[in-house]
């Protein structure tokens, strides 16, 4: 078998390729030391969420180092601003960066690793606050933009704008300058749950009431953290022979019911009849009330069977 010569072409490539390996396995990642001086919050921890059914409960927790050239003494203050990005809620309206949390230094303490540390929190009900905002403002989607920023004691400022891009993006560094909150709508799962009467508050077109008249009653299933179901005939339709039985999804929305489309199985012509929204919201609820919430139905809402869209506003009561 012929040996590999190192003086050769090809064994001087491979000497040169296990090299760069080697030298890849010895440092995965710059250390602070090699980077571009300045200052970072390593995060040590981020944890909870935004639900509007917890207005007063429900916190975001923060705990951070700071690393220096001073085991983060050179940090002054660490301050933080919050944007809300609307996805339909607020009617449909963002609201601009807004300063929430100024952190002196004065806060601050040292750790296990003789670094500064700070830990704090966000609670929704103080953003709401700062915001302006109500928790019926909320829409599934939504949210909450938070940006920090480092002020040193000779005047710097860093964020996210002229930090060094390594300490953002190597796991190494986990700096902590921004994050977003979505708005968790999910509901308690006993709420919304169980034997519900209708009472009819306003009909509208040729169809009769899709669930029956009032005092009907139905019985709301758990589908979801955010839907619930439940199984109804169809009524007072004016289809001879037709009596289709469907499972009816609505969708609780924060502070919105959704209608999602449901084909009864049958229609007039080649066409099936759905029931579903038109125009939003198509009802209302408190996410912290389960007695009651209104909810409208459009019946045949393609006009399968020729002008007779029906639509039919109910009341939803706790029976």
């Amino acid at each position: 078998m012929k040996k590999l010569n190192p003086h050769s072409g090809v064994g001087l490539c491979l000497v040169l390729l296990l090299s760069l390996l080697l030298g890849c396995t010895d440092h995965p990642f710059e250390s602070f030391e090699e980077s571009q001086k300045g200052v970072f919050a390593k995060q040590l921890e981020l944890t909870g969420s935004f639900n509007p059914a917890d207005k007063f409960g429900s916190k975001i927790n923060v705990r951070v180092e700071f690393h220096d050239d001073d085991h983060g003494r050179t940090v002054d203050s660490y301050d933080w601003t919050v944007t809300f990005i609307s996805n339909g809620g607020n009617d449909g309206r963002n609201v601009e960066k807004t300063l929430v949390r100024q952190i002196p230094s004065s806060l601050f303490h040292e750790n296990e690793s003789g670094l500064q540390e700070v830990s704090f929190s966000f609670e929704l009900w103080e953003i709401l606050y700062i915001l302006n905002m109500e928790k019926s403002d909320f829409r599934e989607g939504d949210i909450f933009r938070f940006e920090a920023s480092i002020k040193t004691k000779d005047g710097l400022v860093l964020d996210r704008s002229n930090l060094d891009p390594n300490f953002v993006s190597q796991p190494s560094f986990n700096a902590l300058f921004f994050f977003d909150v979505s708005i968790d709508c999910s509901l308690s799962e006993n709420s919304f749950i169980g034997r519900y009467k209708v009472t009819i508050l306003q009909k509208e077109g040729g169809f009769g009431s899709p669930w029956g008249g009032t005092g009907n009653v139905v019985s709301l299933r758990y589908v979801s953290p955010t839907e619930r179901s439940f199984v109804t005939p169809i009524e007072e339709h004016g289809l001879i022979g037709a009596n289709p039985i469907i499972n009816q999804i609505l969708k609780f929305n924060c502070s919105e019911i959704i209608v999602p489309n449901t084909s009864y199985g049958f229609g007039c012509d080649d066409s099936e009849i759905v029931i579903g929204q038109q125009g939003t919201p198509a009802g209302s609820f408190d996410i912290n009330d389960d007695s009651s919430f209104t909810a409208q139905f459009t019946q045949d809402i393609f006009d399968s069977c020729t002008e007779r869209v029906t639509n039919v506003r109910y009341l939803f009561e706790k029976y």
